[in-house]
């Protein structure tokens, strides 16, 4: 499994989320808008087939969660 991190500033790791990826499309959100990044979490989180992993509020945080987590698709602003 991959490590995790936190998915967004001030947030806890998830712990969870990578064991409950398998078999799923793997996704990261980046957007500067909390709001945004929370609307396309619930939206593709109701998905059977996917799974958001992570979150990110600019580009460099995004970067970095992509070389840790390696998500399968990435959902960026």
């Amino acid at each position: 499994a991959r490590p995790q991190s936190p998915s967004a500033p001030g947030r806890a790791p998830a712990l969870h989320s990578v064991a409950m990826a398998a078999g799923k499309t793997r996704i990261l959100i980046a957007d500067d808008h909390e709001t945004v990044r929370e609307g396309l979490k619930a939206i593709l989180s109701g998905q059977p087939d996917m799974a958001v992993v992570a979150e990110a509020a600019d580009g460099s945080a995004a970067v970095a969660q992509v070389k840790l987590l390696e998500p399968d698709v990435v959902v960026m602003d």
